[in-house]
């Protein structure tokens, strides 16, 4: 997202997500650029949460 004079705009976001929610995670990490590490964290209703940057 960016603002309106073009600056790219970085929002935080905190995410409670209760234990017995959690249906899977997954670790992966971009090919080309190995120390960009993700996580995938996918809910029991099959919703997906990507964090980035967090290793």
């Amino acid at each position: 997202m960016y603002s309106a004079a073009g600056e790219v705009l970085k929002f935080q976001y905190k995410v409670l997500i209760p234990i017995e929610k959690i249906k899977g995670v997954g670790e992966s990490a971009n090919m080309k650029r190995p120390s960009k590490k993700y996580m995938e964290l996918v809910t029991v209703d099959d919703f997906s949460f990507w964090f980035f940057g967090i290793f």
